[in-house]
Parts: structure tokens; C-alpha cells; sequence
């Protein structure tokens, strides 16, 4: 975090909660400037009690709404060992962060931890807050994903509902079946339907889409094409590319 404190600029702001039995405030909002204060704050968290994550979203999600404005971006990040969201607490809070999320509220997961560690459930909390997971493995791995890649300039939304659609061409491809996903797939009809929400793209986002696919006998001409559909937060507008997929991307071996 320290890394990350050293990286911001002037007119950001910082809160800083935790949660072990019960949540609490550290540090209330405090302009980035005041940066040893900060530090000293964060210097003070230890561990202890249970993981009351729950409870502890829901504070830093209530602050962050509270310091919300139009035309700034609100991030809550959430470190963590693994825990995860259960019980009855967990239903109203993941309800905000659906809610929270059309307010420019986007949550940013940052975990370590060893085999128990569910990375799954992890990545599924940030897509409900069209954020990003990241996992560190190590205090170097830490340093260099807070020091290089999560960096405020890195962070800023590009696009806001971006969805990917591969449209194939029957001549020259029988099957197609995409490789994980399964958290954010949407229906094929849901590509031009702007009320469906989607991805949240960043300047450091990046994403790969891994296809089994069946060529036809004989076949011949294209694959088919791939299309990106967004709204830009620069222009406030959707747009819309096409690639196409040219055959010459196959090769028999």
C-alpha cells in the first residue's frame, strides 16, 4: 500500500477501513498530500478476530457514496487473505455493490493467502463491482502489481459495458465452444442490448479468449468476425468495432 501511496497524485483521496469482529474506520477521507499521516495509519492495522468482510464492504462502500462526486472515479479496494462474502450479511451487500457500481463505484480485489485461498469467489465479488482480482503471491509480486500495474493512471475507466462477441462462419467452422468465462458470459442477444451491464475497461485491463474450434472439410474463406461493443466515458457514447478473422489464421499442421 505504501507503493501505491507514493504514486498518487495531489487531488486524490484516501480512506482507509478494516473488518476483523467488526468493521472500523482508520482514517477518514485525507487528501493524498498528507502522505505520512496516511502511512502511519496504515502502519497501525493489525490482524485479529474473525472476517467480518460483510460488514466491513458495506462501511467502505457507505464512505466512498458519501464522498462521491460527478466526473471522479471512487475505487474501493479490498485486501485480503481469501475471505469471502457468507451467511445472512452477505445478500445486502452484494446487492450495494450492483447498486453502487451505477454510481462510478467500482471495487478493485487485491488477495494472498495459500491453499485456502478462493480465488474463484474473489473474482466473481469484483465483477459484480465491474472491478478487477489480482493476486500477489509475494511481498516482490506485491510491490511491483501496487508500484507498476495498479497505479491511478492505469486504473482510469476507458469503457464502461464492454462485451466481446466472435460471430463464426458456418462454411469454415462446424463447432466453436469458448474456455472459461463462466462468471461473465452473457446471451448472444444481450451484445447490442445497452441496458445489459458488462466489463469495465481500464487502461491496464487486458483479456484472452481461448476457443476450441472445428474446421469444416474443404472449407474455405473467412473464420468469421469478432466485435467489441462499449460505451466510451471520454465521448459518453456506445461504440462498436469489427475485426475480421481471416482463414490465414489456421494453419493444418
Amino acid at each position: 500500500l505504501d507503493e501505491l501511496l507514493a504514486r498518487l497524485g495531489d487531488d486524490d483521496t484516501v480512506t482507509v477501513t478494516t473488518f476483523g469482529d467488526r468493521a472500523r474506520v482508520v482514517l477518514p477521507e485525507t487528501p493524498a498530500g498528507e502522505r505520512m499521516r496516511i502511512a502511519a495509519a496504515v502502519a497501525t492495522i493489525q490482524t485479529g478476530g474473525s472476517t467480518n468482510a460483510a460488514e466491513g464492504l458495506n462501511l467502505a462502500y457507505q464512505l466512498a457514496a458519501e464522498s462521491a462526486k460527478p466526473g471522479r472515479e471512487s475505487r474501493v479496494l479490498l485486501a485480503t487473505d481469501g475471505a469471502t462474502l457468507s451467511g445472512d450479511g452477505a445478500a445486502p451487500i452484494l446487492e450495494r455493490i450492483a447498486a453502487d457500481r451505477a454510481r462510478g463505484i467500482t471495487l478493485l480485489v487485491v488477495g494472498c493467502g495459500g491453499q485456502q485461498y478462493q480465488s474463484d469467489a474473489l473474482e466473481a465479488l469484483a465483477a459484480r463491482g465491474d472491478g478487477q482480482h489480482f493476486y500477489a503471491g509475494s511481498n516482490a509480486e506485491a510491490r511491483t502489481l501496487f508500484g507498476e500495474r495498479l497505479v491511478p493512471e492505469r486504473l482510469a475507466v476507458l469503457a464502461r459495458d464492454a462485451k466481446v462477441q466472435v460471430t463464426w462462419n458456418p462454411q469454415r467452422v462446424t463447432h466453436a465452444r469458448l474456455i472459461g468465462f463462466e462468471q461473465r458470459r452473457l446471451d448472444a442477444r444481450d451484445f447490442r442490448d445497452d441496458r445489459v451491464d458488462a466489463g469495465e475497461i481500464s487502461h491496464d485491463s487486458q483479456a484472452l479468449a481461448l476457443f476450441e474450434v472445428i474446421l469444416a472439410e474443404d472449407g474455405s474463406g473467412p473464420l468469421g468476425n469478432a466485435a467489441v461493443r462499449y460505451r466510451d466515458t471520454r465521448l459518453d457514447a456506445v461504440q462498436e468495432l469489427m475485426c475480421p478473422l481471416p482463414g490465414s489464421l489456421v494453419h493444418a499442421r
